[in-house]
């Protein structure tokens, strides 16, 4: 029985993901922990969010 190799690189699209993640999770806190307002911090997020994704879908698209 063989076992396939698999592929364990990371690639920019995985980076992109994680920093959506953490950009939501800054978000969170520093809503819950500081003077700016909740829903002020997740607009802030999802802005910056949409900018990576639209990075990674459009600018630097899958070559797959």
């Amino acid at each position: 029985m063989r076992v396939s190799q698999v592929e364990t690189a990371v690639t920019r699209h995985d980076v992109s993901l994680f920093v959506i993640g953490c950009l939501f999770a800054v978000a969170v806190l520093t809503g819950a922990l500081s003077s700016v307002e909740q829903t002020r911090a997740l607009a802030t997020a999802a802005v910056l969010s949409t900018g990576c994704l639209g990075y990674v879908l459009f600018y630097r698209p899958p070559e797959q």
